[in-house]
């Protein structure tokens, strides 16, 4: 029995385990999986015993029968279960599905690569591609009764071993391992118990199925910098959202339904029986010019909704969400034979102007696709490159943008006497909306009021007749937004009547993004994939964003709970370097600057493993 403490790099327990002797799993398995050590199962045929009659009958004819030189009637049941689970996996071995049954049952067992002969060898990597599903687990669980233990084990199951001081000791060593460390028998939670255990088991580990899978990313990176040098406006999609659907028509496993509430299109990918889960990125762009200099920088101008030629760049990382999802998309789609149900891919127009997930809504999405159990979405952020970050409740908060229009009287600048100057009117007012949130609002609550711009007259010496205030305000509760709504109008309302403005204020709402909130339920059971998945690359109670998202109407419209998480983007070597310094002489550029960029990767491969990970916790088999 290796060490356990801690001195060892790579501690290993070698026993004995296989579909007829699962005492192993009592005591073992939590005792390993405490202390980080890996599993090596021997005997994991029943000492040869694990065959077809036709197979026993051609090793006995060729003086190759098992060690024991009989089959037990316990062997042959299991052989017998062992067979009739072969017929589903278009294989003729139960050799391969026992050894298959071993390695699913935890996530640190070796694989079984020795062997005696070529066709152990053969089995041993035939086992590998195998995937039981729960209720084939279940099944040979069901064959052989779990062995009680203490004190049954403490006797031991040799009679001439019984009073042996080595064999005591290692057996009362390991009850006494298996008292202190399972929580089935004791109060810590310090390792899962037999039947979480065995749960998170019945299926291949969410990681390992990834990992098997192998997706060159190579290939999605040039598709990200096609994106992201070819960007579109919000509502104007067009070509991004063709080249979407393209490749997902190039995958031949999905069904394609575009022009959603503009250039909304979704993939549909069923699966079997099961769940059905809807994975959303977003595609517009923004009105910047970029300045990051990258080889594959946009140069591209679009007209805006006012018929405004402007520069446009992905400033927001919604070309990392596209190439994210389509990857994942692939990649799911390869390993169909690990998970069962129903994979909607949705890719969406229009979120940086707040109307999009609506529009799809609007525009019959759901009489199109099936309703999804469960919505999951991301965001590129201003993190670490390769991390993660997620909460239960709420993520991000409610936005609601505006222009105010208010009104003077125009006139000459040196005459100021016969005006009403909507300048000085609209200056007054900007600087009293900055009093709403320092007292009005409960210093508890999350309330941000910004003024984005202020418009009023061209030319220097002549005075206008009215003034536009662009404003954005976030919000948490609901009460509080209509506080501030309501602090909004009476503000501007008396400020107009104070200068004598001839007209009422005009206050026309622009955007409205709902608040953005995360399951808590649902949160939980991605953090505990992500937590194993990402390590500590993922944070579980990042702090509340301020920025906002429409996402959650894809969800909120049918009741359905939701999940979204950030993904870092930030280079680890620039932000490892302005993380070290007191006064940094590098900047972090943010979500809508003209120098953001996300680094391709760790970035990208973090994005598509959240994604599947998401997916798989709720799909897999």
């Amino acid at each position: 029995m290796p060490r356990i403490t801690a001195r060892l790099l790579s501690p290993v327990y070698q026993g004995r385990w296989n579909v007829m002797r699962r005492d192993f799993e009592r005591e073992i398995i939590p005792m390993a999986l405490h202390f980080g050590m890996a599993l090596c199962p021997w005997d994991v045929l029943g000492g040869g015993q694990f065959k077809t009659a036709r197979q026993l009958e051609a090793a006995e004819n060729s003086n190759q029968g098992s060690r024991s030189g009989v089959q037990s009637e316990e062997a042959r049941q299991v052989s017998a279960a062992l067979e009739r689970v072969v017929s589903g996996h278009g294989i003729n071995s139960v050799q391969q599905i026992a050894l298959a049954y071993i390695m699913q049952k935890a996530r640190n067992v070796f694989p079984v690569v020795g062997g005696r002969m070529v066709e152990h060898l053969h089995d041993n990597i035939g086992a590998l591609s195998i995937y039981l599903t729960d209720e084939q687990i279940r099944y040979l669980d069901s064959i052989k009764d779990f062995d009680l233990g203490f004190p049954l084990n403490f006797i031991g199951d040799d009679p001439k071993e019984i009073g042996t001081q080595p064999r005591m000791m290692e057996i009362l060593t390991v009850n006494l391992l298996a008292t202190i460390f399972n929580p089935r028998l004791c109060n810590r939670q310090t390792s899962p118990s037999h039947p979480a255990q065995t749960k998170m088991a019945q299926a291949h580990e969410l990681s390992d199925i990834l990992k098997n899978a192998s997706l060159d990313l190579s290939p999605y990176e040039d598709l990200y910098k096609y994106f992201h040098a070819n960007p579109e406006l919000s509502r104007q999609e067009k070509s991004t959202s063709e080249k979407i659907a393209a490749h997902l028509s190039a995958l031949k496993a999905y069904e394609i339904h575009t022009n959603i509430g503009g250039y909304g299109l979704v993939g549909v990918l069923k699966n079997g029986v099961g769940k059905t889960i809807l994975l959303r990125a977003d595609m517009d762009a923004l009105p910047v010019k970029e300045l990051t200099g990258l080889p594959y920088a946009s140069s591209i101008t679009m007209s805006d909704a006012e018929g405004v030629e402007k520069p446009v760049m992905h400033a927001c990382g919604h070309d990392m969400h596209i190439t994210c999802l389509l990857a994942a998309a692939e990649l799911l789609a390869n390993t169909q034979h690990a998970w069962s149900g129903t994979l909607i891919v949705l890719f969406q127009p229009d979120e940086e102007r707040g109307g999009g997930a609506q529009a799809m809504v609007d525009d019959g999405l759901y009489s199109k696709i099936p309703v999804p159990d469960y919505c999951f979405g991301q965001h590129v952020m201003r993190m670490r490159a390769g991390t993660i970050g997620s909460r239960p409740g709420t993520i991000m908060a409610a936005a609601d943008s505006m222009k105010v229009t208010v009104f003077g009287r125009g006139g000459h600048g040196s005459l100021p006497h016969q005006t009403v100057d909507p300048a000085l009117l609209a200056a007054h007012i900007v600087v009293r909306l900055q009093s709403i949130v320092s007292r009005e609002i409960d210093p508890t609550d999350l309330g941000v009021v910004t003024v984005g711009s202020l418009q009023a007259g061209q030319t220097e010496n002549i005075i206008a007749d009215r003034a536009e205030i662009g404003l954005d305000f976030r919000t948490v509760k609901l009460e509080t937004r209509e506080k501030i709504l309501s602090a909004i109008r009476r503000i501007v309302e008396a400020e107009c009547m104070a200068s004598s403005s001839p007209k009422p204020p005009i206050f026309t709402p622009t955007r409205r993004f709902p608040p953005t909130n995360n399951d808590r339920d649902v949160a939980s059971k991605l953090a505990a994939s992500f937590e194993t998945h990402f390590g500590d690359s993922f944070d579980g109670d990042i702090s509340r964003s301020n920025v906002a998202e429409d996402f959650s109407t894809l969800a909120t419209s049918k009741g359905v709970p939701s999940c979204f998480w950030f993904l870092g983007g930030i280079d680890p070597d620039l932000w490892d370097r302005v993380s070290k310094e007191e006064n940094p002489t590098e900047e972090i550029p943010t979500n809508h600057s003209a120098f953001f960029a996300p680094v391709i990767q760790p970035t990208m491969k973090a994005g598509v493993d959240a994604l599947c990970i998401a997916a798989l916790t709720f799909l897999r088999k």
